[in-house]
């Protein structure tokens, strides 16, 4: 066994299985090829197939809008923005339609 791992095959405090990382940008340059091909489809597609989503499938609408929120994203809600009556709407809209 080495001197890293303890007797149980785990890494000892402060001993990394990785001590390089993560390369640099990975994270966000899959997040730009994600948004960028997002970009495609909508500039062929547009507000329709938006549209469509949101009215036939609200649950993946959502969590398409969730997947491009990040995740350190701070939201102070407040004011009138409109963002938070849109939400409501489409929470009622789904809810008569589950009626």
């Amino acid at each position: 066994m080495s001197g890293k791992r303890d007797g149980g095959g785990r890494w000892r405090t402060g001993v990394s299985g990785n001590p390089t990382g993560k390369l640099k940008g990975t994270r966000s340059r899959l997040s730009r090829a994600y948004v960028a091909d997002l970009a495609k489809v909508y500039s062929k597609r547009g507000f329709k197939a938006l549209d469509n989503l949101a009215q036939d499938d609200p649950e993946a609408f959502l969590r398409l809008v969730a997947a491009l929120v990040p995740r350190d994203l701070k939201v102070a809600v407040g004011g009138d923005n409109g963002f938070v009556a849109a939400l409501q709407a489409l929470s009622r809209s789904i809810h008569a339609e589950r009626r």
